[in-house]
């Protein structure tokens, strides 16, 4: 489309403009932007995924191990007994990747549908299949693994009441912490996936990696301290928990619960924390980029104009704001400053050492002296110059700022003979109507075909008139400016072939106070007309102003009207408002003449944010992190069930031999307390390790902001909500499943012959 349309401007003559090859190039960034997190935050939950599968594929095996000893004992084959022990698993296996596919492009359509514009078709890739397979694989292994431990295990052994406790292995457990360290390293000290400025998507394998590291650690760690307590619990505290912590010691589930639990509550308390800080720091851009909490565009319309119908609309000064925006760079903001400080515009004092929005607003003063204005037709100037060289023209300009106008108009007065004389010429037809302002002279040097030397002739504006009705009137000479001699203000101006002086009233600070951000220094700033005429004089600096997006100034309005010839065509007008509801404040701008174009509120800004590439990357783990903790969760509560119901037996007869059932409802609750305790908390000081780590180093925006500086601050209470929902609702199962147990557990289960 962008070929065909630069194609058809030869053929038509016409000029063609299209912004296809823009737009392109901003889908492009933000596709790309979207790519690489999303592809961590799926690997990170398919790992997750896989350790969750592995462990409930693998207790499905083992809690047939006593059919697996018998079918071995009755002399079935290798294979018929591999059949045997696969059978099971395969199938729900098998039957859980169509459902898992359905429940997935469900979970997709909705999210689609919630962030994304309306019209968007939800389609099925074949990449989701591969996944699906993929994962289903992963079972498949876990299934093998286990069916390959339980067939070779010693019938005997299987058929114990009270497995031998055999130790773990460190030697996987340290090559993953190994593999972790050296991850963790690469990603947060610069590598490969991250930039030199240590920020980049890769920064989103930390967390997972800090949580399976962390949760390797605790599952170790749970056994050991479990068993310092051995001796507290011979000498007091009762059976229940004397029972639970040898459990807990010695327990195959409590391991492995512990790592399940640990690296699916770190990815879920790291996802709560970095949205609640992404959200935050959203928040704070979107309140300093629009300025205020809403900027409602207007269509351009000349300074002067825009002031006045601000203050019309709101009398009382403390309701709207008007502003103009010039893109730079450095970009500029020309504003009321105290109606700014009046609407609430976004401010830190701790950004601006300590100066509050009041005090920067007082420190941009309007210029008292009054502006030249004439009304009239035409327009007259008496002169005294030097004698123009030898066959050189030397042309007389005036500028004016014409109401209804943006740009100004330069009026030609004609051309100076002798050594002095007066020029006249036609107003704009507006000027009858309204008074325009003198602006500027300036004169043109038109050199001869061959010269020798270059013209430099003083020009000296010692009167001015205008005719108004047919009738003369005199002006009062305003004290003068000369644009390149500062100094010299008796309304002496020179024109020459090089360094051509402009003549200006001097009714503005050639320097003018601003507030600046970033570094601003001396660089000369663009202005209302994007001239880039001079500097400013900082008078606050600070490291965000509302309204800024990078380093610029924000500026008196009426000051900035009076050094400019007129204004940019792109600059942007608004008025900026404290208001959420700003029907009634439309309505009394549209009575003033201002045509409404647009409204933005800082929400809207902020939902541009979490809806590009990182944000919805962010998103994507909050959720899927949270389901993987559901199930986690429930994996855990099912395991510890399963493994108190294979001690049925054991259970049994402690009630045989005068254990009290409340003692052995304390064991069950203290054994699935501590072991889900101890997971979520393991997975809480994980996600906060890898919050503390990553965050300032995932990218959270397409184009990242220079301002505002990103707070990174975790709020408290959605992490306190996950955490405690957790401890909460582990705390309510491990009720309720303590109770079934103990409702199964009787003394003539004693006699059952072994299944």
């Amino acid at each position: 489309m962008q070929a065909a349309a630069e194609s058809e401007a030869p053929r038509s003559g016409d000029i063609v403009f299209s912004w296809v090859g823009d737009t392109v190039k901003a889908i492009t960034a933000g596709t790309g932007a979207l790519g690489v997190p999303t592809l961590l935050v799926i690997a990170q939950l398919v790992g997750l995924g896989w350790m969750l599968l592995f462990q409930t594929v693998g207790d499905l095996v083992r809690a047939r191990g006593a059919e697996i000893a018998l079918a071995r004992l009755r002399g079935h084959g290798r294979a018929r007994v591999w059949r045997f022990a696969l059978a099971e698993p395969l199938l729900l296996l098998a039957a859980a990747v169509p459902l898992g596919l359905l429940l997935g492009h469900a979970a997709a359509g909705l999210m689609i549908g919630a962030l994304l514009p309306a019209g968007i078709p939800v389609t099925f890739p074949p990449d989701a299949a591969a996944a699906g397979v993929a994962a289903m694989l992963g079972g498949v292994l876990a299934a093998a693994t286990a069916a390959w431990r339980t067939a070779t295990r010693p019938v005997v052994e299987e058929w114990r009441r009270t497995p031998r406790r055999t130790s773990r292995g460190w030697v996987l457990d340290a090559v993953v912490l190994a593999v972790t360290v050296v991850g963790l390293a690469e990603l947060l000290a610069g590598g490969l996936i991250t930039d030199v400025s240590g920020r980049g998507p890769g920064a989103l394998a930390v967390p997972g990696l800090v949580a399976l590291g962390v949760a390797l650690l605790a599952g170790r760690a749970l056994p050991v301290l479990a068993g310092r307590l051995f001796g507290v619990t011979r000498r007091r505290g009762g059976l229940g928990p004397f029972l639970a912590l040898r459990q807990v010691a010695r327990g195959p589930v409590t391991a492995g619960s512990v790592i399940v639990l640990g690296a699916a509550f770190g990815l879920a308390t790291f996802a709560v924390s970095a949205w609640s800080a992404t959200s935050g720091d959203y928040a704070e851009t979107a309140r300093f980029h629009n300025g205020a909490a809403t900027a409602i565009t207007v269509r351009p319309v000349e300074p002067g104009r825009l002031l006045a119908a601000v203050a019309a609309a709101d009398p009382g000064g403390r309701t709207a704001a008007p502003v103009i925006k010039v893109p730079g760079p450095p970009q500029l903001i020309a504003t009321d400053p105290a109606r700014l400080a009046a609407v609430g515009a976004a401010w830190r004092p701790d950004l601006a050492g300590g100066t509050s929005l009041a005090r920067a607003a007082a420190a941009l003063p309007t210029p008292a002296t009054p502006r030249v204005l004439v009304r009239g037709d035409r327009f007259r100037a008496e002169v005294t110059h030097d004698r123009p060289p030898r066959g050189w023209t030397i042309k007389l300009f005036v500028t004016f700022r014409v109401p209804g106008q943006l740009r100004p108009a330069q009026l030609p007065l004609g051309d100076l003979t002798g050594r002095s004389g007066t020029h006249e010429w036609n107003l704009p037809p507006a000027c009858e109507q309204a008074p325009c302002e003198l602006r500027a002279f300036r004169g043109d040097p038109v050199p001869p075909p061959e010269f020798e030397e270059s013209a430099y002739v003083r020009v000296t504006v010692t009167g001015l008139a205008v005719r108004e009705r047919g009738r003369w009137r005199a002006l009062h000479l305003p004290p003068w400016s000369n644009d390149e001699n500062p100094l010299q203000r008796d309304g002496t101006f020179a024109v020459t072939m090089t360094g051509n002086q402009t003549l200006r009233p001097a009714t503005y600070d050639p320097l003018p106070p601003a507030i600046a951000v970033g570094p601003v220094g001396n660089r000369v700033v663009p202005g209302l007309d994007n001239a880039f005429a001079g500097p400013v004089r900082t008078a606050v600096a600070t490291a965000a102003a509302p309204g800024l997006t990078g380093p610029g100034v924000l500026v008196n309005l009426e000051h900035a009207d009076r050094i400019a010839y007129g204004v940019y065509d792109k600059a942007v007008h608004q008025v900026w408002t404290g208001l959420t509801d700003t029907a009634a404040l439309e309505r009394a701008l549209e009575r003033e003449g201002l045509t409404v174009v647009s409204r933005r509120h800082v929400a809207d800004v902020a939902a541009s944010f979490a809806g590009q590439g990182p944000g919805l990357a962010l998103l994507l783990l909050l959720v899927s992190a949270l389901a993987a903790a559901v199930l986690a969760l429930g994996r855990t509560v099912l395991a510890l069930h399963a493994a108190a119901r294979r001690r049925g037996y054991e259970l049994a007869a402690l009630e045989a031999s005068g254990a009290k059932v409340a003692a052995l409802r304390v064991a069950l609750l203290l054994e699935q307390v501590i072991t889900v305790t101890a997971g979520t908390l393991a997975g809480l000081l994980a996600g906060l390790l890898a919050a503390r780590a990553a965050l300032g180093r995932i990218p959270q925006f397409t184009e990242p902001p220079l301002t505002p500086p990103l707070p990174h601050e975790v709020a408290a209470a959605p992490v306190a909500l996950v955490v405690g929902g957790a401890l909460l609702a582990s705390l309510l199962a491990a009720v309720v499943v303590a109770e079934l147990l103990l409702r199964g557990i009787r003394v003539e289960r004693l006699r059952d012959a072994p299944a």
